[in-house]
């Protein structure tokens, strides 16, 4: 964890679904600001303490007096763009890493949607709810720091929840092939649950899917001069990152095969007056079985599913039904009742 002096910490407001809604975090501009300064003053006091590790003397101290008073002088800033009509500059976007507990981390950007108040974050309801290793009621106050810099992503791989998520993304595979989730998520990392939202006529459609890996390229925007070797965490989605999908196919129904010939003997409502005065003498029951049904051992039907088809053997009519499996140790193996 940074010290606090490189982060801040904000009151954290969940943002319910709205229409046109995407996972990108909402600050005030002032607290953008206040980021984005804190970021370029780690980067310049890391690249400073660089320097003092190889050397030490007046020229260095001085060295680093100067980037502590002027951090924004260590490089130029991607992050920032011209405004010509106020002839200055405003941030437009900005990496952020979220500490919501113990040691649970995500990432997220802002891309220039802001909130009225100072020192909160908005985050929208997806990006949060469900995460490992936090408690079932979200904290008021995370730890916010702006990222110096993020590598671009080269590759992405994502798994979708579910087979229908994987069907939905198959019907809407122009979401994924013409980059329209940059209009939704910019920062990408390692197991991270993205909700996308896929807008169909009038209505949106929500597919579920996880990162399961990423890569990045050496080329970086950054608002700093930072050391780019160091451990990947997470990289920025743009219009050449190849995005993967894993292929998650329904699982093929299991083949019943047919059964031996079963033997059909007559139930309680084929039974004539002698057939149940021999039940009575010998104690045997008469067996209901309901219509469109029937009724084998239970060792005969050893299967999940409860429906099945039935034919006559050694007849030339080709009649096949279809009716439900009813299972009993009443039956005799080998035997239906139907």
């Amino acid at each position: 964890m940074l010290p606090s002096s490189f982060s801040r910490k904000l009151r954290l407001i969940i943002r319910e679904e709205e229409k046109h809604d995407n996972l990108f975090a909402r600050l005030s501009l002032t607290t953008v600001s206040n980021l984005h300064l804190l970021a370029r003053r780690r980067s310049s006091s890391s690249n400073c303490d660089s320097v003092l590790s190889k050397k030490s003397n007046s020229n260095d101290e001085r060295h680093k007096e100067q980037c502590e008073r002027n951090p924004n002088e260590s490089s130029e800033d991607s992050w920032m763009i011209p405004d010509e009509e106020e002839n200055n500059k405003f941030i437009s976007f900005l990496p952020l890493s979220i500490v919501l507990g113990e040691n649970v981390t995500i990432y997220a950007s802002y891309n220039g949607g802001s909130c009225e108040q100072d020192d909160v974050i908005e985050l929208p309801r997806s990006m949060v709810v469900g995460l490992e290793g936090i408690p079932h009621n979200l904290p008021e106050f995370v730890s916010v720091h702006a990222l110096s810099y993020v590598k671009h992503g080269t590759r992405v791989l994502v798994e979708p929840a579910t087979v229908e998520d994987w069907e939905l993304l198959e019907i809407y595979s122009d979401f994924v092939e013409r980059g329209r989730l940059l209009s939704q998520v910019s920062v990408i990392y390692q197991n991270q649950n993205l909700t996308l939202r896929i807008k169909v006529g009038d209505g949106i459609d929500r597919v579920q899917v996880q990162v399961t890996e990423v890569t990045g390229s050496s080329l970086v925007t950054n608002c700093a001069k930072e050391d780019s070797t160091r451990p990947l965490s997470c990289v920025l989605l743009i219009q050449d990152t190849e995005v993967i999908v894993s292929p998650k196919v329904r699982p093929q129904k299991k083949v019943i095969p047919w059964s031996s010939p079963l033997r059909l003997i007559p139930s309680d409502v084929d039974w004539g007056t002698s057939c149940a005065a021999l039940s009575r003498l010998t104690n045997v029951e008469a067996i209901y079985v309901e219509p469109g049904c029937i009724f084998v051992h239970c060792d005969q039907w050893p299967f999940e599913i409860q429906w099945a088809q039935i034919k006559l053997e050694n007849t030339t009519l080709n009649l096949m039904r279809v009716v439900r499996v009813m299972t009993s140790s009443k039956i005799p193996p080998n035997d239906a009742g139907m």
